[in-house]
């Protein structure tokens, strides 16, 4: 299925997908509609599944089923919806901004994520709780035990073009990029070289 239209709006009734789709503009979910993808993949070319932040849309990826190329420019804003992997990537963002989280030696047979690209409302820190973001935050909902891996796509990390870690930079004193090395030998030689 191809979704070829600039903005689609799905108002009030579920979605059932049974094979490849490719979201190629905006999707808008309203409160409480469920997007499911059942077999496959949704491939994630131009525009974004959004629903407001005060809705529950969900974007939900069957066991059969997995997200594909979602980037800053493509992915879910809205919660998405795992049921029954044990290692996913949940392709979520916020204003443009795309920071998936990923699960994986799990037993989750139902787990929902969301990206929100605000300060997380809780301001005082429960028990055992060194810090809250006041930048943005994950909200995971679900019951059961996994490993989570959280994106290291900031906003620093995209103005420094971080693709994986570790990752070298040579600054000068206004943190402007001299250099990016790909390893500690790489850096030795550049300061040498620059020095």
């Amino acid at each position: 299925m191809k979704l070829t239209s600039f903005h689609i709006i799905l108002a009030f009734f579920p979605l059932n997908v049974f094979g490849q789709m490719a979201v190629f503009g905006d999707i808008q979910l309203h409160n409480q509609v469920v997007v499911a993808i059942h077999d496959s993949s949704l491939s994630f070319e131009e525009g974004n599944i959004h629903t407001e932040k005060n809705e529950s849309g969900t974007l939900l990826f069957t066991s059969n089923s997995h997200p594909e190329i979602p980037t800053h420019n493509s992915h879910a804003d809205s919660y998405v919806f795992s049921a029954g992997h044990t290692d996913f990537t949940f392709p979520v963002g916020n204003e443009g901004l795309y920071q998936p989280l990923s699960i994986r030696s799990g037993n989750v047979a139902n787990l929902r994520v969301r990206f929100l690209n605000d300060p997380h409302p809780e301001i005082r820190l429960p028990n055992n709780v060194d810090a809250i973001s006041n930048q943005f935050y994950w909200e995971v909902d679900g019951d059961q035990n996994a490993i989570l891996g959280l994106s290291w796509n900031t906003p620093a990390a995209k103005a420094y073009h971080i693709t994986g870690t570790p990752s070298y930079f040579l600054l000068d004193k206004d943190n402007k990029i001299l250099a990016r090395p790909n390893n500690v030998e790489h850096a030795a030689v550049l300061i040498n070289y620059r020095l």
